[in-house]
C-alpha cells in the first residue's frame, strides 16, 4: 500500500486503525530499519510504502491522526475481502 502526502502542511501521521505495518520505502528509497509500527510521519509531499497483514476482513479506516488533517478530508477506508 502506498501513502502519499499531498498536503502544503508541515507533516501528517497516517494510521490504519488496529493493524501494524512496516514501512518499506521513503520516496521510492528502501528504508534501512523496518520495525512494526501503527503510525509514520510524512513530510510534505513525501510518500511512503508501507507492508502489512491483511487477515481480518472488513472496512479499515486509514487516516491521519492529526484532527485538522482528517477534517481536511485525510481519511479513507481500506477494504479487505
Amino acid at each position: 500500500m502506498s501513502s502519499p502526502s499531498t498536503t502544503r502542511l508541515p507533516g501528517i501521521t497516517p494510521s490504519i486503525c488496529t493493524v501494524s505495518f512496516r514501512v518499506i520505502t521513503r520516496d521510492g528509497q528502501p528504508t534501512r530499519y523496518r520495525e512494526w509500527c501503527d503510525t509514520v510521519l510524512l513530510a510534505p509531499r513525501e510518500r511512503a510504502d508501507v507492508a502489512f497483514v491483511a487477515d481480518n476482513p472488513g472496512d479499515w479506516m486509514f487516516h491521519c491522526h492529526i484532527l485538522e488533517h482528517q477534517e481536511a478530508g485525510m481519511m479513507s477506508v481500506v477494504r479487505v475481502t
